[in-house]
Parts: C-alpha cells; sequence; structure tokens
C-alpha cells in the first residue's frame, strides 16, 4: 500500500511538470512581445528626441535660470575687487572678439573682470612700458614678431607675451583663433599661480611642445583645481577678484543688495523675517549651580 502511494504521488508530479513545460512557451510569448515592443518603443523615443548639444550660451543661459530659481542668482559684492589686469594687442591676425572670449572665461571662471587696450608703447614685447603706461598690475601682451617664443611668462614680473606669428604656422581663421585663445588662457594660469598643476585636463596640459598640440585642446576653460590656485594666488600679486556667492548666501551674510525680482525678494523675507518662535534661554543666577539651582 505504501509502495503503491509512493508511485502515486511521482506520476502526479510528473504530469504537473510535463504541463508547465507545456503551457511555458504560451506564457512566455506575450512577456517576450511585450519587451520587444517597449524597447522599441524606448528606441523610437530616443531617435526623435534631439541630440543638438547645447551651444556655450544656451548652456550658461539654462544655468542661469536654474541658479536664479533655487538661489536668487549670483551677485557681486561692490568694492570686494581690486587691482587691475590688462590685455594688450598689438597685432591683427587676432581680432578683438578673441580677447572677448578670452576675458569672458576668466571673469566666469576667476571672477576676474579683465580690461581690453591697444599697444602703447614701440617695443610692445617687452610689456614693462605697457604695464607702467596703463598703470596696470599684471598684463598679457600678443604679439606678432620674430623677436619672442610663441609663450613668454614673468610671474616675477607680473607679465606674459603670447605670440601670433608661431602659432599661425600651418593655420589661419578659426584654428589660428582657437590656438591664440587656448594659449592666451595658459599664460594667464602661468602667471597668474598654477603654473605647477600642469596635468589639468583643460588648458594647463602638460604635453604642449608645439602649437599643433594646442589644436587638441578643444575646451577653453580652467580646471576646478586650477582655477581655485589663481583664485587663491592672484591677490599675492596685486589683482583681487570679485566676490561672488549665491543672492541667498549674501543675505545671510548681510551685504546683499536690494532685491530685484520676485525669487529675490522672496529669499529676501525669508532670511530677514522675524522667528514665529523666537529661542528662549532661561536666565541663571550666577551663585546657582547648573545641576541643582542651589
Amino acid at each position: 500500500m505504501k509502495m503503491q502511494l509512493i508511485a502515486a504521488v511521482l506520476l502526479c508530479a510528473a504530469g504537473m511538470g510535463a504541463r508547465a513545460d507545456a503551457e511555458a512557451p504560451k506564457s512566455a510569448a506575450p512577456v517576450a512581445a511585450a519587451v520587444a515592443d517597449g524597447t522599441a518603443a524606448t528606441n523610437a523615443v530616443k531617435a526623435a528626441r534631439p541630440t543638438r548639444k547645447l551651444t556655450r550660451e544656451e548652456a550658461k543661459a539654462r544655468h542661469d535660470k536654474m541658479m536664479m530659481r533655487r538661489y536668487g542668482g549670483v551677485v557681486r559684492k561692490a568694492g570686494s575687487a581690486h587691482g587691475k589686469f590688462v590685455f594688450v594687442n598689438a597685432q591683427s591676425r587676432v581680432g578683438d572678439a578673441d580677447f572677448k572670449r578670452v576675458m569672458e572665461v576668466i571673469d566666469e571662471k576667476i571672477f576676474l573682470t579683465c580690461e581690453y587696450a591697444k599697444a602703447t608703447v614701440a617695443k610692445p614685447w617687452n610689456p614693462s612700458g605697457e604695464i607702467k603706461s596703463l598703470k596696470a598690475d599684471m598684463a598679457i601682451v600678443v604679439v606678432d614678431s620674430d623677436d619672442v617664443p610663441a609663450l613668454l611668462t614673468a610671474p616675477e614680473s607680473r607679465w606674459a607675451v603670447v605670440n601670433i606669428r608661431p602659432l599661425a604656422e600651418g593655420c589661419d581663421g578659426e584654428a589660428l583663433s582657437h590656438r591664440a585663445r587656448v594659449e592666451m588662457l595658459r599664460a594667464f594660469a602661468l602667471i597668474g599661480g598654477a603654473a605647477f598643476m600642469q596635468m589639468d585636463p583643460v588648458v594647463m596640459m602638460g604635453n604642449v611642445l608645439s602649437a599643433k598640440d594646442l589644436d587638441m585642446i578643444r575646451e577653453e576653460g580652467f580646471g576646478v583645481d586650477v582655477a581655485y590656485a589663481i583664485s587663491k594666488r592672484l591677490p599675492e600679486l596685486g589683482v583681487t577678484p570679485w566676490k561672488e556667492t549665491t543672492y541667498k548666501r549674501a543675505c545671510e551674510e548681510g551685504w546683499a543688495p536690494a532685491p530685484t525680482n520676485d525669487f529675490q525678494k522672496a529669499i529676501w523675507d525669508k532670511v530677514h523675517a522675524i522667528p514665529d518662535q523666537p529661542l528662549k534661554i532661561k536666565y541663571q543666577k550666577p551663585d546657582q549651580s547648573p545641576n541643582t539651582g542651589k
């Protein structure tokens, strides 16, 4: 009797297994089809989604909008910047727009507003005269000459020279403009306090041995470490960048200007509002013990 019962159980289990095997393809088929349809729909959405990369101006506008909505934007403390840094143009191959682009990068990354001027001395490749003539604290002079190399720096004298003529070998137009902008940013970093950071992934790459190597640096800017090093070093050279922070932090520190929009007004009112439940400190007489009150 016991053996018959065991045999019956085994036969039942075998039958259930066979039934499951028979039904598995039927139940799995709709699932596989649904997965395939979902994958196809996802790929279709990705294909329809625009892949155009934002321009520098568009990315900055989007970032500024986000900062305004969350923190009231960014502000600079009046009177916090000191000194004068000048870019002096003593050539004609690279236009004013390229100088403006470089100064915008420095203003964005270092919070330093640079000035632009035309050469005023007979030998612009000697920047000491330019610094004295323009009453500047630091200067980068861009020349077109056979007398100097592509990049000449003198951090102890607060100047650098960028020579366009060697950079123009084998290129012109936008390619030359790109080389010039990168070299000006490198010059700024070298005299500004980041000369020891040779492996920065952007302009301070350590493998720039010729003008062609500048073509490999596609991003015109500074890495975080380089920007921080320059910001800390410049005041020792007589040029102090702006103090820049969010409007919310400026309100908390007590120097924010009056609000100019609804986002800033909401932050201003919140920071300066009187607390609903002020902190209460219990007065304790000097002769009382803090534990027993006696």
